[in-house]
């Protein structure tokens, strides 16, 4: 054969392999010279194509598709605000035992300390309110908990998003600040809303990963075995499950977290408009608590951070702490849903879900004289929407019931306390939203809610001469609204600048609903009869100005805003009896930026969120009682456990690309500012900065990952809590994770 039949063989085999995608069989005849000419004709075009496909999917951010902020699919770029969308890339294949761990490293988002170690997801500086004006909702389920006790460090309950698996979730999506027209209560501080995955084809996924402290010993490492696995049963119906088991040694001596979760989806295509979907979860964790740190040294002096980082690893006790609120904690977590969705015609969408979720905290033997403590919650709900869109016009109507039930009960030698009671919610709401041309839009809502309260239970107290008892019985209705209105500018096909205005409202828990008689003498019986209290819903004003716009491969958004509350829940010990007042007042003045910049083999995320806070109006003078309250020394303060700054950047880079093998290097970086504790005391002076680095490396099905958590053996105060009387001061403090290891691997059948 000549050369020149070569040269046109050659082109033929090009032709038809790049076009058609012929078998390389072909190029057997091919000389050395031509068929090198073909391999690297070949290698470019797959990577040019690699090169085409990433930016496409990274210049259409703002075609995602969210559901968040109605309920309904659609494109991010008809949100009518900012939000934040967390992928799953982001959380998985980084050695992150808990959704803790991964959330740390995104923007805007914060923790506060809850009882024993615990967190809860704050937004936008809600300090030791977080649990109720932060909304967290697992597949749009509502998990927050009705009744957690009065916050802070003392025994209670805590909203269960770290029993989630995280290999379980596909998606975050983050609504920062507001919501109430459309999700109703606890909205304030924004919704967050996890999404889990929902797969449509055959497959088996088994992952492995170990960790391991600094302190490399048998009691810091820690385990992970997670198992899942879906099947097309039929051209319609799909199901899949999860099991996984974790279990994690702490940072201390005999400490650990045992987790098992499972989960179970269906999903059923009843004909082309309308399908079910379900899903239940279920989840047990067992912890042990090792206690609190002493803050101060015995001469009475504040420790500095060299003394608290040396004992990061000891136990309380060997440190000198004191033998308090130490002990074994167990929570379950139920969550189910059935939702059905009928797309009625070309305008009309009809969305129904039904659900239940189900949580007990539980204390068996915690070392605080306290015998039996637990925080039992159930709610179950029917919320149904139906959505009109046109070209101009999208409207959305909806109905939200809901029954939410709590136990709590606490007791020890001396005092015996339980709230037992229900909450029923009835709202209406609606959100229009019309586009007057290609350049202006406006969109408002308003919601109505009527709720009511039945509390039941008894409160106790056998001390010195002090005896009484007393049952509880009090029932309580209560209305809250809220209205929003957001005029937004849009400017060519990637841009847009909005203004929002919202008014919103968070209702009192069940515990918040009765309070100790004001009038009744205690002086004989150390505690009173609970009546209704007085109090109101909190109010909130938000108003918020932001900006969005994506380049060809860089999208970034700017939102600055400023929040007044009013009728702030705020208590009042004293003794054994407690009463509740619409007291507080605080203010909220932030910025948030982001920016997603992505490129051929590179991907960088940076953020920053900026806020101040202040108290406005703590305690009122001339309370019933003198005694200890919230807030009482706080006015013209920052509201304590309010970070004033938080910076991030994660970097992802492709080191290689080639033959079915990929090598990622990623590096998450996070700044947390400094910020108050109770009693002003300074948390983590010039803040603190983490950054975890890894590499993830994948051939066809398997997946493996190794890399370092806080690779700088950052030290920072997680917890901190202060106390002034005539005795002095004192104080409490838990530490941050040092320095860790991961190895994680994974493999799709």
């Amino acid at each position: 054969m000549s050369y020149k039949s070569y040269n046109y063989r050659y082109v033929q085999i090009c032709i038809a392999t790049l076009l058609l995608g012929l078998p390389e069989s072909y190029a057997e005849e091919l000389p050395q010279e031509a068929l090198h000419k073909v391999e690297i004709y070949r290698e470019e075009t797959r990577r040019e194509k690699s090169h085409q496909a990433k930016k496409k999917t990274q210049t259409k951010r703002l075609n995602k598709i969210v559901t968040s902020a109605t309920g309904f699919d659609l494109p991010l770029k008809e949100e009518t605000k900012n939000m934040i969308i967390i992928d799953k890339k982001d959380l998985q294949d980084k050695g992150y035992t808990n959704l803790e761990q991964a959330l740390e490293k995104q923007p805007s988002i914060t923790f506060i300390a809850g009882p024993n170690g615990t967190k809860e997801i704050d937004l936008r500086g809600q300090g030791l309110d977080a649990s109720k004006a932060v909304k967290i909702l697992i597949n749009r389920v509502p998990i927050n908990l009705q009744d957690t006790g009065n916050g802070g460090h003392s025994a209670g309950g805590v909203t269960p998003f770290n029993q989630i698996n995280i290999d379980e979730i596909e998606s975050i999506e983050i609504i920062p600040g507001g919501g109430s027209v459309v999700y109703g209560n606890n909205t304030r501080g924004g919704v967050i809303n996890i999404v889990t995955k929902k797969p449509n084809r055959d497959y088996t996924r088994i992952s492995l990963k170990g960790t391991s402290f600094e302190a490399a010993n048998p009691n810091s490492l820690g385990s992970n075995v997670n198992i899942s696995g879906g099947k097309k049963v039929s051209d319609t119906t799909f199901i899949s499950g999860n099991a996984s088991y974790s279990y994690q040694r702490g940072l201390r001596y005999k400490e650990y977290t045992q987790n098992v979760y499972t989960s179970l989806h269906l999903t059923h295509q009843i004909n082309s408009q309308q399908k079910l979907d379900w899903n239940m979860s279920y989840a047990r964790m067992w912890r042990y608590f090792a206690g609190y740190y002493n803050l101060f040294n015995a001469d009475g002096s504040l420790k500095n951070y060299a003394q608290m980082k040396d004992e990061r690893y000891l136990s309380p006790i060997g440190s000198g702490a004191t033998d308090s609120a130490k002990g074994n904690i167990t929570q379950d977590f139920i969550q189910t849903s059935l939702n059905y969705n009928n797309k009625i015609n070309e305008e009309w969408n009809l969305d129904i879900i039904a659900f239940y979720a189900f949580s007990n905290f539980l204390f068996p033997d915690m070392t605080l004289g306290v015998s039996e403590s637990n925080f039992t919650n159930n709610n179950i709900g029917l919320n149904i929407k139906a959505k009109r869109q046109t070209q101009r016009n999208a409207l959305m109507l909806g109905l939200d019931n809901q029954l939410e039930a709590s136990d709590n009960l606490t007791k020890n030698a001396f005092n015996n306390l339980q709230n037992k009671g229900t909450k029923y919610s009835l709202s209406l709401y609606g959100l229009d939203s019309y586009n007057f041309n290609e350049f202006f839009s406006l969109s408002g809502g308003a919601r109505g809610e009527f709720s009511y309260f039945h509390i039941l239970g008894h409160t106790g107290v056998s001390f010195g001469g002090q005896n009484g008892y007393f049952e509880i019985n009090a029932k309580k209705p209560q209305f809250a609204y809220a209205i929003e209105i957001t005029p937004n500018f849009h400017y060519g096909e990637s841009g847009s600048i909005y203004a929002k205005a919202e008014t919103g409202f968070i209702s009192p828990s069940v515990r918040q609903a009765v309070s100790t008689d004001p009038n009744y003498d205690t002086s004989n019986t150390g505690v009173g009869p609970k009546i209704a209290s007085n109090i109101k819903p909190e109010q909130y004003f938000t108003g918020e100005l932001g900006w969005r716009h994506e380049f060809d491969n860089i999208y970034i958004t700017a939102t600055a805003y400023y929040t007044h509350t009013l009728n702030e829940i705020r208590y009042n010990l004293y003794g054994f009896r407690t009463e509740y007042y619409n007291l507080g007042a605080t203010q909220r003045l932030g910025f948030e930026l982001t920016s997603n910049q992505n490129f051929s083999i590179f991907s960088l995320q940076e953020s920053l969120a900026y806020l101040y806070s202040n108290v406005l109006v703590g305690r009122e003078t001339g309370l019933t009682n003198g005694g200890s309250s919230t807030s009482g020394n706080y006015e013209g303060k920052p509201i304590p456990y309010v970070p004033l700054l938080k910076a991030t950047i994660l970097l992802n880079a492709e080191i290689l690309n080639a033959n079915n093998h990929n090598l990622n290097l990623w590096w998450n970086n996070s700044y947390y500012g400094q910020s108050v504790d109770n009693n002003q005391f300074v948390v983590n002076k010039n803040g603190y900065f983490l950054s975890d680095i890894g590499l993830t490396y994948n051939y066809k099905d398997l997946t493996l990952s190794v890399g370092v958590q806080n690779i700088l053996d950052s030290f920072y105060i997680a917890y901190q809590n202060t106390s002034i009387s005539s005795m002095g001061t004192s104080g409490i403090y838990l530490s941050g994770a040092g320095r860790s290891y991961f190895i994680e691997g994974k493999y799709n059948f």
